[in-house]
């Protein structure tokens, strides 16, 4: 349970970075959190515009996105004309979600990937 209370104690998320919410939303849907909630829980990002910023906002009390469809359609909006990392993050959320499949074991392996991708280029 350390990193829980590792990452409890961040508050804002440095950067835009899919990947550190990658391993958020898989850490936390392993724990057992609904996927919403997990999106709830990753650190808000610095910037409100940002892909998660706005799957976050679209989750908030009061929003329509509190049900699997609303959280779907965010994820899709907002990453939409997003970096291609994020447009990968929604591509894998949708697959996992129209196949059945496991979501976190595949968030993992996005998230392995995409840390492995930039020192895979410079070799």
């Amino acid at each position: 349970m350390l990193w829980w209370r590792k990452w409890r104690k961040k508050t804002t998320l440095e950067d835009d970075n899919p990947v550190e919410a990658l391993e958020y939303l898989a850490a936390f849907v392993k724990a057992g959190l609904s996927p919403s909630s997990a999106w709830r829980e990753i650190p808000r990002p610095l910037k409100a515009e940002s892909p998660l910023g706005m799957i976050q906002a679209a989750l908030a009390p009061g929003s329509t996105g509190t049900q699997a469809t609303g959280l779907t359609q965010a994820i899709e909006q907002a990453t939409l004309h997003a970096s291609a990392e994020w447009r990968m993050l929604g591509a894998a959320w949708s697959v996992a979600r129209d196949s059945g499949s496991p979501l976190a074991p595949t968030l993992d392996a996005l998230a392995v990937s995409m840390r492995a991708a930039p020192s895979s280029r410079s070799r």
